[in-house]
């Protein structure tokens, strides 16, 4: 989820440097958005997918113990 947060702040840069030529996942969702919503939630949600299981299988295999940091 932070990943992709962190990356929707490069659209800023594609969008002044390589509108014309450069397509990257930022600003498909951009244009997506202003004219087909219902492909732009698909989009979202799809990435979306990954980053939960990941999530659900980080917290699966490590224990409280692992990820207490240095008292815990």
């Amino acid at each position: 989820v932070f990943v992709f947060l962190t990356s929707m702040d490069e659209f800023t840069g594609t969008f002044f440097v390589g509108i014309p030529f450069v397509t990257t996942l930022p600003m498909t969702l951009y244009s997506a958005s202003g004219s087909n919503i219902q492909f732009a939630s698909v989009i979202a949600i799809l990435l979306l997918i990954p980053s939960i299981l990941f999530m659900i299988l980080i917290q699966k295999f490590l224990k409280a113990e692992h990820l207490g940091g240095i008292g815990g």
